[in-house]
């Protein structure tokens, strides 16, 4: 019987993360990114490849809402109210996107992820031959 389900007071049979390892924070630690990359189709990476910083850019305004009444109304996206804010109100606009701090984090993180990939790509061509 689990430590979680024992009688009060009796001494648990188990860890209560012992199918983790023991402990559940070095559990999630763990390096499945590099045990899970090699899974993910070669067409989700080339889409990936293809987001440069015009494309994340973007994101800075992901709604935009007008005040109208006592209600708001989507309405069309503008450039973003104030880029360091993540959500921005001037006047009767409100604006919700990321901030560019979160965009170049983004961004680099997805160069990253792409990167990664190539270098997974060209060690399994080496291993082959």
């Amino acid at each position: 019987m689990s430590a979680l389900l024992d009688e009060p007071g009796a001494a648990p049979s188990r860890r209560p993360f012992e199918p983790m390892g023991g402990d559940a924070v070095h559990f999630r630690r763990a390096t499945w990114t590099e045990d899970r990359l090699p899974m993910v189709q070669d067409d989700a990476i080339e889409r990936l490849a293809k987001v440069d910083h015009a494309t994340l850019s973007r994101l800075g305004v992901l709604t935009q809402l007008v005040r109208d009444g006592r209600r708001y109304r989507p309405t069309a996206h503008t450039s973003p109210i104030s880029p360091t804010i993540g959500a921005r109100w001037d006047g009767t606009v409100v604006q919700l996107g990321l901030t560019v701090d979160e965009i170049a984090d983004l961004d680099g993180r997805v160069s990253a992820v792409v990167a990664s990939f190539e270098r997974n790509d060209e060690t399994r061509r080496r291993a082959s031959r």
